[in-house]
């Protein structure tokens, strides 16, 4: 239900190289112009998450958030114009986070 790209776990690696390694966590961000989307932050596992690991990284989602936008898709663009917001700065790069059978309607 959680895919992480190859280009994706490279931009990972490149911002952990000199940190401590934290989870990611996977969330419903519902400010901004563009209206709902998901965003990435650093945090610790909760009782109510799924956890997935991924290539050595491990990624949180709440079950109820991912039972209504799976399958999770992260990956790298440099070119895309319009980038996921990332919390508490997890990377210094671009990251598309895509939801390939959900639109905003479906977010509650």
């Amino acid at each position: 239900m959680l895919e992480v790209t190859e280009s994706a776990t490279a931009q990972i690696a490149e911002y952990f190289k000199e940190r401590e390694i934290v989870p990611i966590r996977i969330f419903l961000n519902e400010g901004g112009w563009g209206g709902p989307s998901l965003a990435m932050a650093l945090d610790e596992p909760k009782d109510t998450d799924e956890v997935f690991n991924v290539d050595g990284y491990t990624y949180l989602i709440e079950k109820a958030l991912l039972a209504k936008a799976h399958p999770v898709k992260v990956d790298f663009n440099p070119e895309f114009m319009s980038p996921v917001t990332v919390s508490k700065a997890v990377l210094e790069a671009d990251i598309i986070i895509s939801l390939p059978h959900m639109d905003a309607a479906n977010i509650t």
